[in-house]
């Protein structure tokens, strides 16, 4: 493909607070499933456990989404300096063009 192996790599790392949240949000709910048949625990631990299991779910669910947020604002504005340095760039060499067109060239006397 046109990537190069720099930005892959780049965007492998950028996946991993994702990834990890997802791992986070499954062991949640695994850990909530597991801790309802639990029959060594007296009830009141059942819903203290069932409880940080749904906060923390919730916590990281809104983690993700945060980040989700700001990587996709920062991303627009970064697009956005791009595109307004390339037409800054175009712009001044449309005018060196321009300009070097309308300048007059002096043909030297023995060239004539």
């Amino acid at each position: 493909t046109k990537i190069s192996l720099h930005i892959y790599i780049l965007s492998l790392i950028g996946s991993l607070p994702e990834t990890v949240g997802y791992a986070v949000i499954g062991a949640a709910a695994s850990g909530l499933l597991k801790s309802g048949r639990s029959d060594e625990l007296s009830d009141e631990e059942k819903i203290t456990r069932s409880a940080f299991y749904i906060a923390g779910a919730i916590i990281m669910t809104l983690a993700i989404a945060a980040l989700g947020t700001y990587a996709k604002r920062v991303l627009r504005n970064t697009l956005e300096n791009v595109r307004s340095r390339s037409e800054t760039l175009e712009s001044h060499a449309a005018a060196e063009l321009e300009s070097a067109n309308s300048e007059s060239v002096d043909i030297p006397p023995c060239v004539k």
